[in-house]
C-alpha cells in the first residue's frame, strides 16, 4: 500500500517502502493509460529526489493527488478474484 502522508515530511524509509510499492504497481500485468503512466512516473521520480534529499522533504499535494485517484480507480476495476499482494513491512516512522 502507498504511504503518501501530507501531514508529515518523507523520510529515506518512507521513500523506500513507496519505491517498492511503485515498483510492483510498474510490473502488474494491468494497463495504464499514457496519463496514468505519466503519474507513477512522477511520482517515482519525486520519492526517488526525497529519498536522496539532504534532509527529508514535504508533500507534493497535487501528485499525491493523482496518484491516490489512480490507485482508487484501478482498485475499482481490478478483478476481485484476482489477488495482488506484495509483501513488503510497513514503513518505519522516526521521531525526531
Amino acid at each position: 500500500m502507498l504511504f503518501l502522508p501530507i501531514w508529515m515530511n518523507f523520510t529515506p524509509e518512507v521513500c523506500d517502502h513507496n519505491l517498492r510499492v511503485v515498483e510492483a504497481l510498474k510490473n502488474t500485468k494491468g494497463s495504464f493509460s499514457n496519463a496514468e503512466f505519466q503519474t507513477v512516473e512522477a511520482l517515482e521520480k519525486f520519492l526517488k529526489d526525497a529519498k536522496a534529499a539532504p534532509k527529508p522533504v514535504g508533500s507534493d499535494m497535487k501528485l499525491q493527488a493523482l496518484a491516490n485517484d489512480l490507485v482508487r480507480k484501478k482498485a475499482r476495476r481490478a478483478d476481485k478474484k484476482k489477488k495482488f499482494r506484495v509483501e513488503l513491512p510497513p514503513p518505519i516512522f522516526a521521531r525526531g
